[in-house]
């Protein structure tokens, strides 16, 4: 699952979430309740522990990087 990195751009309120690719693209904002606020992208993080290819990384740990918010997450 890749890690992606979501930002609202109402308040800046940011957060990361380890997701499937079928999670939404979008979700209301935690911080400030914007409405679908929270924008997702790929993070740089997930780009570079890519290319260490399957079986050698870690895939251990929370189904969504550990305290995000996320309601999608898992």
């Amino acid at each position: 699952m890749p890690i992606y990195e979501y930002t609202c751009p109402s308040c800046g309120a940011g957060e990361e979430c380890l997701e499937q690719l079928s999670a939404p693209r979008s979700h209301d904002c935690p911080a400030c309740g914007a409405k679908d606020g929270m924008a997702r992208r790929l993070s740089v993080a997930a780009l570079a522990t890519s290319s260490i290819g399957p079986g050698k990384g870690s895939q251990s740990g929370p189904p969504c990087g550990g305290g995000c918010a996320c309601p999608y997450a898992g």
